[in-house]
């Protein structure tokens, strides 16, 4: 639980929206176009949603952060990115905590050159312009597919390692 944030925004519809999701959450909210080292404290949750699609590079500044948590769409491009970002987050000596529970780097990218680490769900309803729309697309998707990462400073419990992850589909 949190009661003060900084969120990181240039776009004042994407402000105008999550405002408007947030709705009367007693959380206060200062918008900032830029980030910098100087908005983030000892024990900061940084959280990223659709970043790095709009992003060249990570800026440096998000490694004094204690604390990460990044979502982000899955496709192949995307998905590997946030793979190397794994890599410069161990380098950087932080712990991942998920969806990893091993600390190495990841096979997934060191044995492949295109497969990448990606979950799914279920959608939700969609509105009907979109099933309208989704009748005349030569493909049906019936989930959404995303790709995550946490990772903090601390150390993850003992407990952690013992215990594997499926993730993406199970293959035969």
């Amino acid at each position: 639980y949190f009661s003060h944030g900084v969120a990181i925004e240039r776009e004042k519809r994407c402000q105008f929206f999550f405002n408007k999701i947030r709705g009367a959450k007693k959380i206060a909210l200062e918008w900032k176009e830029k980030g910098d080292s100087h908005l983030l404290g000892e024990q900061t949750l940084l959280t990223f949603s659709y970043s790095l699609n709009e992003l060249e590079s990570v800026p440096e500044w998000i490694f004094s952060a204690s604390h990460l948590a990044i979502l982000e769409p899955s496709d192949q491009k995307n998905g590997r990115r946030l793979l190397k970002l794994r890599e410069e987050l161990l380098k950087q000596g932080y712990f991942l905590w998920a969806p990893c529970t091993h600390q190495q780097i990841c096979p997934l990218l060191s044995h492949s050159r295109k497969d990448w680490c990606h979950h799914r769900f279920d959608r939700p309803d969609m509105p009907i312009w979109f099933s309208e729309l989704e009748r005349s697309l030569p493909m049906k998707n019936r989930d959404l597919s995303y790709s995550y990462l946490l990772a903090s400073r601390r150390k993850p419990p003992e407990e952690l390692s013992h215990w594997a992850r499926v993730t993406g589909e199970l293959l035969e």
